[in-house]
């Protein structure tokens, strides 16, 4: 986990309909020190995050290819042998280790502030 050191956290903005013309936001804090790393024990050898490579997004073997552009083509309906074809500096075990890092963020509890 190159790159990411201090008690860092990110701030995004989430937003939600909760019926025709009501839309509800609210700010969501994510420490990232512990939620990557807890993304980053499933995937150690094929996830990277260098500040210096794509913005600090996670990449796949610091390759400028983030997790962020395989899960985007995974949720397009492409399959892995398609995105390996577009791709063929990855391996398959590259799109499973994307999956694994997603799953591993998603499975954090996230606490979210008053909405505004």
């Amino acid at each position: 986990m190159r790159g990411l050191k201090g008690n860092r956290s990110v701030s995004r903005t989430l937003s939600w309909t909760t019926g025709p013309g009501v839309s509800r936001h609210a700010k969501l804090r994510l420490p990232v020190n512990n939620l990557v790393k807890r993304a980053m024990g499933l995937v150690k050898d094929r996830i990277t995050i260098d500040p210096n490579i794509c913005n600090g997004k996670p990449t796949i073997r610091g390759l400028r290819i983030t997790v962020e552009t395989v899960l985007g083509y995974l949720s397009a309906g492409d399959s892995a042998e398609e995105i390996l074809e577009q791709y063929p500096q990855l391996e398959p075990e590259d799109i499973k280790a994307s999956l694994e890092f997603a799953a591993g963020l998603a499975a954090h509890n996230f606490n979210v502030s008053k909405p505004y």
